[in-house]
């Protein structure tokens, strides 16, 4: 009777150890934790955006308004914040007086709440530093699962962000707030 010669196992489980490496892996987003990243920017204008469009400017219809952000100085996204109550105001039909002198209502802006969450799951070992014999390491972060979120935390009925203004009459023409 004729044998067949035994195929070798070896290339069949270097295949099979191959195929494994490259289905297991590991991959990363960039978290920034500088002043800003693409994902923040979009979380924080869209904040303002829908929290100042809820504001109803239209009873100063037609008056000449001039918006103070004094109340706005330690707010880091103050800039884009003045702008969209400004554009809410043109929208609305109000005037944009150039200085307080010329304004028939001072809208006084401030910002309650403007900024994210981050959360972090970890199931496995966090990265842990260990000193042995007077010599320090630190070794990595063993994860059999994680996950990482950042968020704007809902703060307002049908939106995020918390703003408001206070409209007051300079005397200058009828009040009408």
């Amino acid at each position: 009777m004729f044998q067949q010669p035994r195929r070798s196992a070896a290339p069949l489980v270097a295949l099979l150890l191959a195929t494994v490496n490259l289905a297991i892996g590991c991959g990363t987003t960039r978290w920034s934790d500088s002043k800003r990243t693409a994902t923040e920017q979009m979380l924080l204008s869209d904040a303002v955006d829908r929290a100042v469009q809820a504001i109803d400017m239209r009873p100063l219809a037609g008056r000449a308004v001039f918006l103070d952000t004094t109340f706005m100085d330690d707010v880091s996204d103050s800039n884009y914040l003045a702008s969209t109550i400004r554009h809410q105001l043109i929208a609305c039909g109000c005037r944009l007086a150039p200085d307080r002198g010329a304004a028939e209502v001072i809208v006084e802006a401030r910002s309650g709440v403007l900024g994210t969450d981050r959360s972090e799951l970890l199931i496995g070992i966090p990265a842990t530093s260990v000193e042995f014999a007077g010599s320090g390491t630190t070794l990595p972060e063993m994860a059999a699962a994680k996950r990482t979120d950042q968020r704007l935390l809902p703060v307002m009925p049908g939106g995020t962000g918390s703003f408001g203004s206070i409209a007051v009459p300079t005397g200058r023409g009828q009040s009408r707030c």
